[in-house]
């Protein structure tokens, strides 16, 4: 094998290692960066917490999702869903001391993120 074959296969490799899938874009509107990371979908609400929250169950609710487990304190929550053909989602919700949230969507195993796209969405016009 050539010198120059090897050279471009270690390249490769170290490129396909060092970037799984990252796919990120601004929208502008309330949010500092949307991304998509290793299967996961990102981004940070300009809203507090409470709002977000009930953002989100209300979103869930009208998008069919069966909520299957909730972990909620005043800060952070982790919500599992489910929906008719089982697949799972998995939200977190985190404040941050600037008074933003986090936001965490996952789609089924691997992810999603046209799916997890629908779902923030949602989120979305429940906080307009």
């Amino acid at each position: 094998m050539s010198k120059n074959i090897i050279i471009l296969l270690v390249t490769l490799s170290i490129a396909v290692v060092v970037l799984p899938g990252c796919n990120a874009q601004n929208t502008g509107k309330d949010v500092d960066t949307i991304a998509y990371v290793m299967g996961s979908f990102k981004t940070t609400e300009a809203r507090n917490f409470p709002e977000v929250y009930a953002a989100t169950e209300k979103a869930l609710q009208n998008l069919g999702w069966t909520t299957t487990k909730v972990t909620k304190d005043a800060v952070s929550a982790r919500i599992i869903a489910r929906n008719s053909f089982d697949k799972k989602l998995k939200v977190k919700l985190d404040a941050t001391p600037n008074g933003t949230t986090e936001i965490m969507i996952r789609y089924g195993t691997m992810g999603h993120e046209a799916k997890s796209q629908v779902v923030y969405d949602q989120i979305m016009k429940n906080l307009q």
